[in-house]
């Protein structure tokens, strides 16, 4: 008895504990959190004036054409009531691409096309190409955008009637900048990765213009 007594009070409670965490899992699951919330940023604008809406339009359509295009086209998607300001923003937006015809909806012809112009990156920019590979790069310093698509989804009765129209070649050229007024009507067709513009009527001229970028 005494040997066990003796041994009783050498003997160390053994350490109980709960699940071992894992580090690496932790910080793994933090950092995917952090690169969803950055993937997902949001701007607020409040406009007084249609003139104030084509300048923020004018002013991301210049930092566009002067990015590098991804692997697919810049999307738009416009939002808002009848009469918000969907096609002043993108008059605003066509303006500052140096589009000179005149920007309307194309309700009844669902579509146009307006081609960005190129020229010589020397002559454009006054800056010399290294390594000797020429960018064609257009008076605003365009580099590899062709294209600025104008979609009006108003009269469409669902996003199916965007397949004979070619949307997914469209969606998927990297030349291509898109503008979709009435986008919420073909949401189920648009590519995850795209610039929402939502405008929303406060007064006569007053719009609040939320943009969301994914």
């Amino acid at each position: 008895m005494a040997q066990l007594r003796q041994n009783a009070g050498t003997t160390r409670p053994r350490k109980t504990s709960g699940p071992k965490l894992n580090n690496k899992r932790i910080y793994g699951a933090i950092l995917k959190a952090k690169i969803i919330i950055n993937m997902i940023s949001c701007m607020i604008f409040k406009t007084k004036s249609p003139k104030e809406t084509q300048k923020i339009a004018a002013d991301i359509a210049r930092k566009i054409v002067k990015s590098k295009p991804q692997k697919h086209a810049c999307v738009f998607a416009l939002e808002g009531e009848l009469g918000a300001g969907k096609t002043t923003f993108i008059q605003g937006f066509a303006k500052a691409l140096k589009i000179k015809q005149k920007i309307t909806s194309p309700t009844f012809v669902l579509m146009r096309h307006y081609k960005l112009r190129t020229g010589n990156p020397e002559k454009a920019s006054g800056v010399k190409p290294r390594g000797g590979h020429a960018t064609l790069r257009g008076p605003l310093g365009f580099t590899g955008w062709k294209l600025l698509i104008h979609i009006d989804a108003f009269r469409l009765k669902n996003w199916h009637d965007l397949i004979s129209l070619g949307i997914k070649d469209i969606f998927a050229n990297p030349e291509n900048i898109v503008l979709i007024e009435w986008a919420e009507r073909v949401r189920p067709i648009l590519p995850q990765k795209r610039t929402r513009i939502h405008i929303d009527h406060l007064e006569k001229n007053a719009r609040k213009i939320t943009i969301t970028e994914k």
